[in-house]
């Protein structure tokens, strides 16, 4: 039983060998014939000529002048800010001294109804 079910395998592996084989060559000679150094340059001269190439140089002005912009842009709204901005110590003596003033008018007014 053992050597019958070994010449099975035996065989099973010659069989399985050989069509291997069949399919390695078959293949090799299929992508021979397809493939051809000729064919690859012409491809290769067609596909070149439909491509548009763009100059780096003529991209990295465009960049330049860009960040150019965006910087005196960015300088003119920071000295607008810097116009604008008031200090802390400023708008603190501006309320202090609306505040002295409301209580002021406050009192005065009271002391007005008073004396009538």
């Amino acid at each position: 039983m053992a050597k019958k079910f070994g010449k099975v395998v035996f065989g099973t592996l010659v069989v399985g060998a050989a069509a291997a084989a069949a399919a390695y060559f078959y293949y090799q000679k299929k992508d021979a014939e397809s493939i051809s150094l000729e064919d690859e340059d012409e491809d290769d001269a067609e596909q070149n000529a439909e491509r548009n190439y763009v100059n780096i140089s003529d991209i990295a002005d465009q960049a330049k002048e860009a960040a150019e912009e965006l910087g005196e842009a960015a300088a003119e709204d920071a000295a607008d800010a810097k116009e604008a901005f008031t200090p802390l110590s400023e708008s603190v003596k501006e309320a202090a001294e609306d505040a002295v003033e409301a209580v002021e008018e406050f009192f005065t007014e009271e002391d007005d109804t008073d004396e009538q």
